[in-house]
């Protein structure tokens, strides 16, 4: 066990977002079932004196069967937030895909996150709902946590960081991956630890967290994780959406059948702005 970052270094600002997370989360619900990452919502909207807006998107043509499934997959999702003692305003609409629907949606909203969906350890490029995922974060202007549920409600958060995430360049991902692992530790009424590699040359300050306890690894992260985090722990990865945050550790944890929640941050805009992301073609309110 370490001690916390040393306050000497260089911190990193939170980007746009970062600070309000949880004022008007955006949980948009494709054809994944959503309740569990819902509850994730609903931590940081409950935390911070916010809403959940979920948004069920039917992309493409919208029968009558797809506009009921999309209806019953927001409802499910409702009632999951309220349970976990947040507020939600959602609603039901129809896109040329997901990422135009969920781009609009948060938009509309003034969204300060999105909570985004993992699509599985085998398809890392593709975590986003399908091959959207590159599309959404290049035109999305807040940032994104993409959640992979574990196999225990949680209860403790622990974010990882790795060697390469200590470089000056990664400084605005980790600021964000620790502000977020700091609003959810502080819904969860639980202690926040950091996993970092021992002696660093330089690292950034931890902003929220400059008290967490950090236990420090000198070989690879997983282990690290593996040793340290259990099923009812959330571990917060700073992401990217890129192959080597979404495979690698992360999608080696999402593997596990008896692993730990985990949420893979990204901030806003790395990909270029010409991703096509298709038209919003309608849309109600519940």
């Amino acid at each position: 066990m370490g001690t916390a970052f040393a306050a000497d270094r260089v911190p990193a600002a939170v980007p746009a977002g970062g600070h309000r997370l949880g004022e008007a989360v955006l949980l948009p619900i494709a054809d994944d079932t959503s309740e569990r990452r819902a509850g994730i919502a609903a931590l940081l909207a409950r935390q911070q004196a916010g809403v959940v807006i979920p948004v069920a998107i039917i992309a493409g043509a919208a029968d009558p069967e797809r506009r009921a499934n999309a209806r019953a997959r927001l409802d499910a999702a409702r009632a999951a937030i309220a349970a976990a003692g947040a507020e939600s305003e959602g609603n039901v609409r129809v896109a040329d895909s997901v990422p135009a629907g969920a781009l609009n949606a948060a938009a509309e909203a003034e969204a300060s996150c999105i909570v985004a969906s993992w699509g599985g350890a085998t398809r890392a490029r593709a975590a986003i709902f399908g091959d959207g995922g590159d599309a959404l974060r290049a035109r999305s202007g807040v940032p994104i946590l993409v959640v992979a549920p574990g196999a225990a409600d949680p209860a403790g958060v622990v974010l990882a960081l790795s060697a390469e995430d200590l470089r000056p360049e990664r400084y605005a991902e980790v600021a964000l991956a620790a502000r977020a692992a700091q609003v959810l530790a502080a819904a969860l009424d639980s202690a926040p630890r950091v996993l970092a590699p021992e002696q660093p040359a330089e690292r950034p300050v931890l902003v929220g967290l400059e008290r967490a306890p950090v236990s420090g690894f000198t070989g690879s992260r997983m282990a690290a994780v593996a040793d340290e985090a259990g099923p009812a722990d959330i571990v917060v990865i700073p992401g990217g959406l890129v192959r080597s945050s979404l495979g690698g550790d992360a999608a080696a944890l999402v593997a596990r059948p008896d692993g730990p929640t985990v949420i893979v941050t990204a901030t806003p805009g790395a990909v270029g702005a010409d991703v096509p992301v298709g038209r919003v073609l309608a849309g109600e309110t519940a």
